[in-house]
Formats: C-alpha cells, sequence, structure tokens
C-alpha cells in the first residue's frame, strides 16, 4: 500500500478517530501544553487522516499537499469539515507554492506539524530548510512536530532510501533549522480497525 498514492488508500473516519484518541495526539497535547481551537498547519496532509483528528478536537486546521489528487481525496473523504485545504510542496522557498493561503509563511500557527514526508527528503540540507520553512509558519514560541515511521531508524530499510537513524540524528536536524526545546519519543498510533504503525515524534519550539 502507498499511503501517498490517492489510487491505493484512502483514509477513513475510523482511521481519523483513532488518531484523535492515540499518544500521538494526547501526548503532544500534553508536551506543548496545546490550547484548545488552536490554530494547525499540517504539511503533506495526504488523505486527511490526522488533520481530521486535530479538527474533531475543535482545532482551526490548515492542510497542504504538494499532490492535488490527495486533497481531492482528503475532501471526498471528509466532507462537511472546517479545514481549509491548500496544494503546497515543501520546501516553501520564497512563497513559491501554488493555491497557499498567506497565512502559510505569516506565523500565525500554533503548531505546524508533518507525518511521514520529511523523511524523503534525502539531502540534509533540504530536509533543515524544510524545517525551517515550517518554523516560520509558527507563531513565536509555536511549536513544530515531526513525525518519522519508527521503523526507518531501527534499520528496517535500505541505508540509502531513509535519513534518520537515531533519536539524535532527528533532535540535531531540529535544532539546527533554529528550533528550541527540541524533545523525541516513540509512539504506536493504532487505528479504531485494529491496525498500527510505529512512529519517532520530534518538537521544537520557535523561539
Amino acid at each position: 500500500m502507498r499511503w501517498w498514492d490517492p489510487n491505493t488508500y484512502s483514509a477513513t473516519w475510523e482511521d481519523a478517530l483513532g488518531i484523535l484518541r492515540s499518544p500521538f495526539i494526547t501526548v503532544l497535547v500534553r508536551e506543548i501544553s496545546l490550547k484548545n481551537e488552536a490554530e494547525v498547519l499540517e504539511v503533506g496532509c495526504g488523505s486527511g487522516k490526522f488533520s481530521v483528528a486535530f479538527a474533531m478536537r475543535g482545532d482551526s486546521v490548515t492542510c497542504t499537499d504538494s499532490n492535488a489528487d490527495m486533497i481531492k481525496k482528503a475532501r471526498q473523504n471528509f466532507p462537511n469539515m472546517k479545514i481549509f485545504y491548500s496544494i503546497a510542496e515543501l520546501p516553501f522557498v520564497h512563497n513559491r507554492y501554488t493555491g497557499g493561503t498567506p497565512a502559510m509563511g505569516s506565523g500565525q500557527f500554533d503548531l505546524v506539524f508533518n507525518e511521514g514526508t520529511i523523511e524523503h527528503f534525502l539531502d540534509r540540507s533540504n530536509r533543515i530548510s524544510s524545517i525551517q520553512d515550517m518554523m516560520l509558519c509558527a507563531k513565536k514560541d509555536g511549536w513544530v512536530c515531526v513525525n518519522v515511521p519508527f521503523y526507518l531508524v531501527r534499520g528496517k530499510c535500505p541505508e540509502d532510501e531513509h535519513p534518520y537513524r537515531s533519536e539524535e540524528e532527528l533532535k540535531e536536524e531540529l535544532r539546527k533549522a533554529g528550533l528550541i526545546n527540541v524533545k523525541t519519543w516513540g509512539l504506536k498510533v493504532v487505528t479504531e480497525q485494529g491496525s498500527g504503525r510505529q512512529f519517532l515524534v520530534g518538537i521544537g519550539r520557535r523561539p
């Protein structure tokens, strides 16, 4: 299954509800003291389940993806959700994105997060630039969160396919992007259908 391919994967309400109830949101909300009705931006939303989970929590959510078909799929999967969808691609260098909103890059978000995307930038400078762009979307003292599939850092993938091999590598790149109060932890997301995925979560605050 290709999570990024709208022809092979489609998120469900059960998936979003599972994430809402999972340690991903409960631990993250506690760690960063995320207020109710927060401004949240997801970069690389795919078919929308993580963004919808935050919207279910009552947050004001903007989500972006470089694949217009995935944005279309997200709209179809979760109708009537108050989510702003935008086509955008990391890095947002010099506001180089299509169909974007002026809010992106203006520093209005309490939380900017990315799930299962940043590790695909094999060039380290591109990863750091992307994290920096995410940081610029956050408010001063706002937070950036990066989620990396955990099996990648446990050596179960070919060495030339993914960059992160340890928590320290992720922490170092978050710090080099300019974030402070950096922290990482591992978790497992389990859906209502019983499927689960391992993640390494990294957070940092915009100074």
